[in-house]
Parts: C-alpha cells; sequence; structure tokens
C-alpha cells in the first residue's frame, strides 16, 4: 500500500482538493493499492471544508461536505510514502521541521506555487480545483503515485 499525503496551510481548501479529486482518479482506474490523506501546517483540526471547495468539488461528483481538517503530525510524515505540497514554502517548513523525511516531501507543482483560493469567490476555486487536477493526471502519468 503505497500512502500519499498532500500538505497546505490550512487543509480547508486545496489539500483536501488534490486528496479528493486523486482519490476519484484511483478509483476510475480500478487502483486500490494507494492510500491518500491531506493535512495543513496551521490548522487546530476539526474544521469543514471551505464552502467554495464544497463547491467546486460538488461541481465535479465530488462531496467534501463531511470532510474535516488535520493538523499535519510526525506520524502522518512519517507513515507516508510521498508527500505533496502546494507551495514551495509549504515544502521548506516540512522538510526543515522534518530533515529525515526531505527526501519524500515536493511540491506538486513543478517548479512553482499553487496559490490559496482561501476567502476568493468561486471561479477562483475553480481556477484551483483544474490547476490541482491537472497537476495531479500529470503526476499519475509520470508514476508519481505508484
Amino acid at each position: 500500500m503505497i500512502k500519499i499525503l498532500f500538505v497546505c496551510h490550512g487543509n480547508i481548501c486545496r489539500s483536501p482538493m488534490a486528496e479528493y479529486l486523486l482519490k476519484k482518479h484511483l478509483q476510475e482506474k480500478g487502483r486500490m493499492d494507494v492510500q491518500v490523506c491531506s493535512g495543513g501546517l496551521c490548522v487546530t483540526g476539526g474544521e469543514s471544508a471551505s464552502p467554495n471547495s464544497i463547491e467546486a468539488l460538488k461541481e465535479q461528483g465530488m462531496d467534501l461536505s463531511g470532510f474535516r481538517s488535520k493538523p499535519v503530525s510526525p506520524d502522518m510524515i512519517a507513515d507516508a510514502d510521498k508527500i505533496f505540497t502546494m507551495t514551495e514554502s509549504h515544502r521548506e517548513v516540512l522538510a526543515g521541521a522534518f530533515p529525515q523525511f526531505a527526501y519524500k516531501i515536493q511540491t506538486l507543482k513543478e517548479d512553482g506555487d499553487i496559490m490559496d483560493p482561501y476567502m476568493q469567490d468561486l471561479a477562483v476555486y475553480r481556477a484551483t480545483r483544474d490547476e490541482i487536477d491537472s497537476w495531479i493526471q500529470k503526476r499519475m502519468e509520470d508514476g508519481s503515485f505508484d
């Protein structure tokens, strides 16, 4: 079983969307060998996903309404086989806090950041969803989730 962890700032926008999008793609491909979760760097936990994240994924047939945020924990970092952050600064924070696991931490988007849509309108969330989905598909093609 391969364990993938997505990380963003608050675990209510980008990383939950990435988690659910990857789960959907894996399910469509019949891949049961990958476990996917997400967490946030600055979160106490238990918060719902943002309303626009819920709506953006609902438009793609996914129900994010029951999602609850989780803080990234040392156990999550240790257990994950691969960790994908939404920004380079997230990657740097994790690599600095967990240098022994720096080898498995990378940004989802190669050479760039996926900007935070927090408190923006639905159109921005849709664009963020589509950008995340595009990078997930590229990563699936290049074997990053294998």
